[in-house]
């Protein structure tokens, strides 16, 4: 992993219209064995039709990411250079398989509510984590073992 952010050697921060663009998914597929699966079809979509969040009023919305990939031989499979600030679904097909389904999100929790600090009581702060002013461009979905048609 590395590249692109700029290093410690005085390297320039991308501005925030580049930096929306860095997202990436990645997995690998197994059988019901723990083996490998080459050549299955992944596809990933964009789910919400919103427009960049952090795009300026003037820019034109752009379509609903789709990107189908497959496997390599090792059965894994990475989506890269995906826009940030929107939920995808990532479907996974194989002959002799159920299909396979996960959402995965790259925006902020929506019911999150703010309080005004000068509205808060002592007993009223909610405790959690403190937030995070964006989310982890990466998504890693581990190994993913695919049923087959024949199970139970």
């Amino acid at each position: 992993m590395g590249g692109g952010m700029g290093g410690m050697g005085g390297g320039s921060q991308p501005d925030s219209k580049s930096y929306t663009n860095i997202c990436r998914v990645s997995g690998k597929v197994l059988d019901s064995t723990g083996s490998p699966l080459k050549e299955v079809t992944i596809i990933l979509q964009q789910l919400d039709h919103e427009p960049n969040p952090m795009a300026q009023p003037d820019d034109k919305p752009e379509d609903p990411y789709f990107k189908e990939v497959t496997t390599k031989k090792n059965g894994k499979f990475t989506f890269s250079s995906l826009p940030f600030y929107h939920e995808y679904k990532v479907t996974i097909m194989a002959d002799g398989y159920k299909r396979w389904e996960q959402d995965v999100r790259f925006i902020p929790k929506k019911n999150e509510k703010k309080i005004p600090f000068e509205q808060m009581k002592p007993d009223s702060i909610p405790v959690q984590e403190p937030p995070r002013s964006k989310p982890s461009p990466e998504k890693d979905l581990g190994d993913i073992k695919l049923i087959p048609l024949t199970a139970r």
